[in-house]
């Protein structure tokens, strides 16, 4: 496994749906910036809830997932930046449905 990455960026993977959630398919924990672009057909994110050293996460292109994975983003995250992704715009808002699972997030842009 990669122990050692720490930036990863996933980029348009033409008709992808989600991503595994399989135990042979986990991000490295070591992460600590993650970046997903242009998946015009993505509908659903992966789970980041375990990756403890991630910090900055940006999604962009992604207009097909309409919330973000169930659990709450890691406490330790410090940057999201969604962009053109118009389902989660709406959700993430203050007072959205995905508000709880990124409130403690000291940067946050929407665009």
């Amino acid at each position: 496994m990669l122990t050692s990455l720490q930036s990863l960026t996933f980029t348009g993977c033409g008709g992808l749906r989600s991503f595994p959630e399989d135990e042979e398919w986990l991000l490295p924990i070591s992460l600590k910036e993650l970046k997903f672009y242009n998946f015009q057909s993505l509908e659903f994110l992966p789970s980041i809830c375990k990756l403890t050293s991630l910090k900055f996460l940006e999604i962009w292109l992604i207009p097909k997932v309409v919330s973000l994975p169930d659990e709450k983003l890691p406490p330790q995250l410090q940057s999201l930046i969604f962009c053109h992704c118009s389902f989660l715009e709406k959700t993430c808002q203050k007072g959205g449905r995905d508000w709880p699972k990124i409130s403690h997030i000291s940067k946050i842009r929407i665009y």
